[in-house]
């Protein structure tokens, strides 16, 4: 009995899916490099296109603040001192936190001490920890994307790399991906020494939810 055969013809792979935040997923072998410059074999891939921050309509860290202080930093000139008015709170312990934007990316530094270090003498990964959650709000108060107080880490992945030398400053430089209404998304390199030669001390990639306390 007759009939009709249907033969299937392959067709051409469809192109790679966007991501979720709507660019392209950087394929093997494809360019990696963006405003955190070029990464060596230790950096993470760039995953996502930067989004700078946004420059239309009221700017929450505008406002004065209740909870925190935004100044001009008297130690580091082109700088701004970012500290919390409450000196008994967790972020007192990490202070003088120092914030300065160079384009796309936010730096956060911080002169370690004693306290923060480990019996190797390096600034002990808890303080690393503490550090870089801290630093994500202080980036989001440079780039003006957040008022403080209130806000909240949802996700915050670390990868540590090398060991901090107590006895010097690290900074980290944070880099902003996206925001929305009610969150951000950032992910950054804490680094030490100079601007001629960084040592990668961790990545980290974190979202955040802006605060409900408003200045």
């Amino acid at each position: 009995m007759g009939g009709r055969c249907l033969v299937q013809v392959p067709t051409a792979s469809p192109p790679p899916p966007p991501s979720a935040f709507g660019c392209h997923l950087p394929l093997a072998g494809e360019d990696n490099g963006g405003p955190l410059g070029p990464q060596p074999p230790t950096r993470y891939p760039a995953r996502h296109a930067a989004h700078p921050p946004r420059t239309n309509g009221p700017r929450l860290a505008d406002s004065p603040s209740p909870h925190f202080r935004y100044f001009a930093d008297p130690d580091l000139p082109g700088w701004h001192r970012w500290e919390m008015m409450d000196d008994t709170r967790f972020n007192a312990s990490l202070a003088p936190i120092s914030t300065r934007v160079d384009g796309a990316i936010a730096r956060v530094r911080m002169v370690p001490q004693r306290r923060h270090s480990n019996l190797r003498d390096h600034v002990h990964g808890g303080a690393l920890l503490g550090f870089i959650d801290v630093a994500v709000f202080a980036a989001a108060r440079a780039f003006g994307v957040m008022g403080e107080g209130g806000a909240s880490t949802v996700d915050l992945s670390t990868q540590f790399i090398a060991g901090a030398d107590s006895t010097h400053p690290i900074e980290a430089h944070v880099e902003m991906l996206r925001e929305t209404g009610r969150l951000f998304f950032v992910r950054g390199l804490v680094v030490q020494g100079d601007d001629s030669d960084w040592t990668t001390i961790a990545s980290f990639a974190c979202t955040a939810r802006k605060g409900s306390i408003r200045a």
